[in-house]
């Protein structure tokens, strides 16, 4: 399993270190990729390998292995939640409105100007959002020219989750039959599973904040250095992910605090560190600085969506308002068709004098009309099998420590929860569950290395509640509306014509035959623009994720995103004839008609599009008719 890892975090150091070292020279291309390639290839032949390194051979060995250990029904049925995630990555086209909207766009400007670029554009989270997810999935684009494979960078990461959460859960003193119980269940969280064939950029960091506590403490135990090294690039790749995952950099440096020494004394690590530092925040955060005057670039996302809060007005009430919202994210049952009524209540509440305090997050309380893997935290069996754990932990008498808490186990087993209130009391997002993917198994170190914990797992009635809790995250991966594991659209549409006055029924087939509609809606605007026009503009506010369909196929145009202040000549020396708006850009919203006279246009289309449950955007295909 440590062999995967290494080999694994090696691969993304050199995919995104390459993404920025080939930006650089303005070779972001496949002749570049192919050198940088080649030398990875020819480093990894001469390099010098450690024992732990090799590769063992015997194929029919590890499938008879592998066949015995998913005998047992706890392993078998996270294999079969592998299997289906597999199935239904391959059978859909990706979809994930964060991705749409801005990380798959910023992809394919880097490749049109074969270099990284601050863009032109007004959701300025093109610029200003971490680099991680997107250096890994370029090449993939770039060679294939689909992004129908991207699910893949998710799924391999979900088969490394039980093996790295038993090895951190070992390494803190946890008894082996409840690490191995709970790998499993860690593993099939719902935030995981539900992601684990998505383009989302959650839960596939979640592997690299593992593997960089699990390989500093394997370095710890052995002394090896390599691993220490490999482990200071793990927690590099996870701060270049996103922002909210740097304060995840403290429980790397509790078992690496005590080597770093040591290995300041080695020349190679002043290769390690600038390597770490390329595929970090770093890069980001300098050429945020440069553009928008901070660390984060919060400011000029703010500047583009006046109507998001993105910021806490109090770090107190940050953390008494995530106390109320993280519980209810994490306790959301897979259909909740009162969501409307919930959510009204909730604003209302906001409104209130006690409730102003939470008025800076953005949705306070809000519910969606079930869970999908933009909202998804653990789950409801998980949180409900964490309450009886925590009850037989306080019936074996509270909490007793084991291991002083100056000790490498001991703070690793507190400073996961210090952590978890910096988290609540900077963040105010409506979906903050998911965000807080890396950091879940880690909140589980305290509790499950207690008194109690080793006699409630040999409970057949416990291990049962987990097989259930396994069978629930299956459900849910089942009943995905992204990619929903039966005829979701026909099975939904007929019963909301049979049944018309149902809004639950309704609900339902919007949530699932609005992502249906994402390839075709491609298709449609693709037929809809001229063959031979090599570049288009386009115009869009918020989640505006119809430019992701713009450039498809991949390589016939490219796109300029036009903004309120271009004037009609800037359009002109673009050499842009065809416009395409979703919804109108502000501040014309919602009048196109002003759009249109002012830059001598003519609608071709009006395309509606409902891929979200909660709202309906129109995508309208412009002809510029006058040129200044």
């Amino acid at each position: 399993m440590l062999l995967a890892i290494r080999l694994w975090i090696l691969l993304c150091t050199f995919l995104v270190g390459a993404g920025w070292c080939l930006s650089a020279i303005h070779q972001l291309n496949r002749a570049g990729y192919a050198v940088g390639f080649a030398l990875m290839v020819l480093v990894g032949l001469v390099w010098p390998r450690p024992a732990g390194w090799r590769l063992r051979f015997g194929f029919s060995g590890q499938i008879r292995k592998l066949w015995r250990r998913c005998r047992r029904p706890a392993p078998f049925l996270f294999a079969l939640l592998c299997l289906m995630t597999l199935i239904s990555g391959i059978l859909y086209v990706p979809y994930n409105s964060d991705s749409c909207a801005y990380r798959f766009p910023r992809i394919y400007h880097w490749l049109a100007e074969q270099s990284w670029n601050w863009i032109h554009t007004a959701d300025q989270r093109m610029n200003v959002a971490g680099c991680g997810y997107e250096w890994l999935a370029t090449p993939v684009i770039l060679f294939t020219h689909s992004d129908r494979f991207l699910f893949l960078i998710n799924w391999l990461s979900f088969l490394m989750l039980p093996g790295l959460a038993f090895a951190l859960l070992k390494a803190v003193g946890v008894r082996s039959r409840t690490a191995w119980w709970w790998m499993w269940l860690l593993a099939s969280g719902w935030c995981y599973a539900a992601q684990a064939a998505s383009i989302a950029n959650d839960g596939f960091a979640t592997v690299y904040a593992l593997a960089a506590v699990v390989l500093a403490l394997q370095s710890l135990k052995t002394g090896s250095l390599g691993d220490l090294w490999l482990s200071f690039l793990a927690t590099a790749l996870l701060t270049g992910v996103k922002q909210s995952n740097i304060p995840l950099v403290a429980l790397w440096l509790i078992p690496a605090a005590p080597q770093l020494w040591t290995a300041l004394k080695r020349p190679l690590t002043y290769v390690v560190l600038p390597l770490g530092a390329l595929v970090s925040v770093v890069p980001i955060t300098i050429f945020n600085f440069q553009h928008t005057g901070t660390w984060s670039g919060i400011n000029a996302i703010a500047a583009g969506f006046p109507d998001w809060q993105l910021e806490l007005g109090s770090p107190f009430w940050g953390v008494v308002g995530n106390a109320f919202c993280l519980p209810l994210q994490n306790l959301m049952p897979p259909f909740f068709p009162w969501a409307r009524a919930w959510n009204h209540l909730l604003d209302k509440f906001v409104q209130t004098l006690l409730g102003a305090h939470f008025s800076t997050f953005e949705g306070f309380g809000h519910l969606g009309p079930g869970v999908s893997e933009a909202s998804a935290g653990l789950g409801l069996g998980i949180t409900l099998l964490s309450l009886i754990s925590l009850y037989y932990f306080w019936k074996a008498g509270g909490f007793k420590a084991k291991v002083s808490v100056f000790s490498v186990p001991g703070a690793l087993q507190l400073a996961p929860w210090i952590l978890l209130l910096v988290f609540m009391a900077k963040n105010g997002e409506r979906q903050n569950a998911r965000h807080l993917a890396p950091y879940y198994i880690f909140l589980f170190l305290i509790l499950l290395s207690q008194a109690g914990q080793a006699a409630l797992v040999r409970k057949a009635w416990w291990q049962k509640l987990v097989l259930l809790c396994l069978a629930l995250s299956a459900l849910v991966v089942v009943l995905n509306n992204n990619r929903p594991l039966f005829p979701a659209c026909t099975l939904f549409g007929k019963l909301a014509a049979a049944h018309p006055e149902s809004h639950a029924l309704g609900l339902l087939k919007k949530a699932y035959c609005g992502p249906r509609s994402w390839p075709e809606f491609t298709r449609e605007l693709d037929a809809l623009l001229p063959p031979g026009e090599s570049v288009i503009g386009f115009a869009g506010v918020q989640n505006a994720e119809s430019e992701t369909a713009l450039w498809k196929p991949f390589g016939v145009r490219r796109v300029e995103r036009v903004l309120v202040e271009d004037s009609p000549r800037w359009l002109a020396e673009q050499g842009i004839h065809w416009v395409v708006i979703q919804d109108a850009p502000s501040p014309w919203r919602p009048s196109v008609k002003i759009w249109m006279e002012r830059y001598h246009a003519t609608m071709v289309a009006d395309i509606p599009l409902q891929i979200e449950t909660s709202f309906e955007s129109h995508v309208y295909v412009m002809r510029l008719d006058r040129q200044p």
